[in-house]
């Protein structure tokens, strides 16, 4: 983007599961050594969602609470965006489904989803961005609901050990002549050659029809080793192509909220001349909450005071593909 774009978030909410597994329990379970969870990935404890709760009534009890603090109800919003990495049904998309939990499934308000794994809160807050900038909406819904735990394999401790359930959600509007929010910049990058790296292989691809049930195929998978390798060498130039004034615009940053992923790679960020003390960790009482982390995390640094109204933060994260992002905003 070339110049700024008037966004407003007006409001933010969360959801938690309510049972909380900690690492602890997991290294019992695993008959790993006791702290190797922590020490490995920096998660203490994470939430899993038990049944009845399902994503989409996550995310609706999140968007209730950002839309409270909006000052809105439901069906004031002209768009609803579903930005979450796993999903409740394969058809129809998270958004009719989340706009139904909500109370409004007779209002035709739009409702859509935008998928690009961990990055699907960053994507859609671009988008929204641009939609409200080109007048088409006013308020816009962004949720974020993860139900991950249900994708884990308990083979691979470590991996299973990383991950948490949760959601979150944002209201951005138009801003006032009161406010000041602002998205300032914002880059994308995509690297395929690395989309086998972080998958779940269900789909078209393998599917029960066609090639035999095998349970593997619905379970996560990745190399984390390759992954960190693969995104470290690359975000010195992508910090450079976000902006050749990078250097100056890491140092008057109040607050960065990136992805959860593991701890080593939550404060890789700081090798490219931002400060340790600014990058919020949710990691260790979370995990890795997949799309919801970025939004989860915004929850606690607003919530907290790490972000106030006439600050500049960091939204920044990797996705699977391998994707890359970052939005610098004012709030």
């Amino acid at each position: 983007m070339t110049h700024p774009i008037g966004l407003q978030i007006t409001g933010v909410g969360r959801f938690l599961p309510d049972r909380v597994i900690t690492s602890a329990e997991l290294e019992d379970r695993f008959d790993l050594r006791r702290g190797s969870i922590e020490r490995k990935l920096g998660v203490r404890e994470r939430r899993w969602a038990e049944p009845p709760i399902n994503s989409s009534q996550m995310g609706a009890a999140a968007a209730r609470e950002a839309l409270e603090m909006a000052g809105l109800r439901p069906k004031d919003l002209d768009l609803i965006i579903n930005s979450s990495g796993t999903q409740h049904r394969l058809i129809p998309d998270g958004g009719p489904i989340l706009q139904q939990e909500l109370g409004i499934g007779d209002t035709g308000i739009p409702s859509f989803s935008v998928h690009s794994t961990c990055l699907s809160f960053l994507t859609s807050i671009e988008l929204s961005a641009y939609l409200i900038a080109s007048g088409r909406y006013r308020r816009i819904l962004i949720v974020s609901s993860e139900n991950a735990s249900i994708g884990l394999d308990f083979r691979e401790p470590y991996v299973a050990a990383l991950f948490g359930d949760g959601a979150a959600a944002a209201v951005v509007e138009k801003p006032t002549t009161s406010q000041s929010g602002e998205l300032l910049l914002t880059h994308f990058e995509t690297y395929g050659e690395a989309y086998d790296l972080s998958t779940v292989r269900l789909g078209t691809e393998r599917h029960p029809v066609r090639n035999g049930y095998d349970l593997s195929d619905a379970y996560f998978r990745m190399d984390g080793k390759k992954l960190y390798r693969s995104t470290i060498q690359r975000l010195g130039a992508f910090f450079e192509r976000l902006s050749p004034d990078w250097p100056e615009i890491a140092d008057k940053l109040s607050a960065v909220v990136s992805h959860q992923t593991t701890r080593r790679g939550l404060y890789a960020i700081t090798r490219f001349g931002v400060r340790k003390e600014i990058v919020v960790n949710t990691l260790h009482k979370f995990g890795n909450c997949v799309a919801a982390s970025i939004p989860m995390t915004l929850y606690e640094a607003i919530k907290c005071g790490a972000i106030r109204p006439g600050q500049t933060f960091l939204l920044c994260g990797t996705g699977a593909g391998l994707s890359i992002g970052a939005a610098v905003l004012r709030f």
